[in-house]
């Protein structure tokens, strides 16, 4: 049985249809699908948030810091003293004090990671660059003076407490 034209043209124009609308879904559903690919999402200083929250209830829990628990090499190991494996410790710097205003100096200073993500931190600051360039800028939380009490040799000090904590780029 053959067709006659007006029935292979009305044939053609529904076929036309079907193609735009599978067009139209196929470019819906990849359009919404990139953006999602596409966004870089920046949580580094969330993560430095967090952290920085983590190491100050775990060096001062309820609001003193008892030295006699943190010895020389905890001072320079201090994600390691709060719980953290070398593995996680990798990406951050952590940086911090406590100074009495009564006492010269600080009672306590401690650090541990790259040191290196402070100039980078630094030069993204000092720079206006880019949004694919500032997807590779470390995050950062500082915590400036939180008093607490500080015992040192069973003398229960007041002291302020300065936390600075870095988070490098994913890898």
């Amino acid at each position: 049985m053959s067709k006659g034209k007006r029935a292979v043209i009305g044939e053609g124009i529904s076929t036309i249809y079907r193609l735009v609308l599978v067009s139209f879904v196929a470019f819906a559903v990849f359009g919404l699908s990139g953006i999602f690919y596409s966004t870089n999402i920046n949580v580094r200083d969330i993560e430095a948030e967090i952290m920085a929250e983590n190491i100050l209830n775990c060096l001062a829990p309820e609001g003193v810091l008892d030295l006699s628990l943190i010895n020389e090499e905890n001072k320079n190991n201090i994600l390691k003293y709060c719980g953290y494996d070398d593995s996680e410790t990798s990406r951050f710097y952590v940086r911090g004090s406590a100074t009495s205003s009564a006492e010269e100096g600080a009672l306590i200073e401690f650090s541990q990671g790259d040191s290196g993500l402070i100039w980078i931190k630094d030069l993204f600051e000092k720079t206006k660059t880019g949004k694919d360039i500032k997807k590779y800028e470390p995050g950062s939380f500082k915590i400036e003076s939180v008093l607490m009490y500080v015992l040192d040799s069973g003398n229960k000090k007041v002291a302020e407490l300065e936390l600075e904590v870095f988070v490098n780029n994913e890898f």
